[in-house]
């Protein structure tokens, strides 16, 4: 559902841009129109090459995304798309709805819906990358400007500052996701030398 609900926002939302935040990131620094467009092209998340076997529900993200799409899935190692902290061109998301109506001849939102594995950045990377290429305005980059703990051991108190110190130059957010099991009141302590 929060898939189809990230998707449905370019269709009522009137904006350029759309930021798609996770919700255990927490803005640590400035950002403004500057942070996500640069000479009129919106960024794109994406790491080359990092998705292969080893990742074997990201394969399967790409290779949903890539039928959505009308386009064969490359094998891997494939492009990472997928960001707690990503922005998306609202014409793209718009001309990607259309797409997958024009591929499927049917309701976007069925067809999302009827998916057992999906993942909404991947599709939307695919899409900028597979279909629309520099037509897409946008501009690739490896930063996703979010200091990310994705790890399911939780960290305790040391680490977690260890962490949250390890921040890059780029980063205006960081995420220490709440699956991770890493007690709230740690996260927040850590996170408080930002307040």
């Amino acid at each position: 559902m929060q898939q189809i609900l990230k998707l449905a926002a370019a269709t009522c939302i009137d904006a350029d841009i759309l930021l798609l935040v996770d919700s255990d990131v927490r803005l640590v620094r400035p950002v403004d129109v500057d942070t996500f467009v640069q000479q009129g092209k919106v960024r794109l998340y994406r790491t080359e090459g990092s998705i292969n076997e080893e990742l074997p529900r990201h394969v399967a993200w790409h290779k949903v995304a890539n039928n959505l799409l009308g386009l064969r899935t490359p094998e891997p190692p494939l492009p990472d798309y997928v960001s707690a902290f990503n922005v998306w061109d609202r014409r793209v998301v718009l001309a990607l709805i259309d797409q997958i109506e024009r591929i499927s001849r049917r309701h976007w939102v069925d067809v999302i819906a009827g998916q057992f594995d999906f993942s909404e950045h991947i599709l939307y990377g695919v899409f900028v990358d597979g279909v629309l290429g520099p037509s897409a305005n946008c501009f690739a980059t490896s930063s996703s400007l979010c200091h990310s703990y994705w790890d399911t051991m939780p960290l305790d108190a040391h680490s977690a500052e260890t962490f949250v110190e390890s921040i890059s130059a780029d980063d205006v957010a960081i995420l220490i996701q709440s699956k991770s099991g890493t007690p709230l009141n740690i996260r927040r302590s850590a996170l408080a030398r930002f307040s």
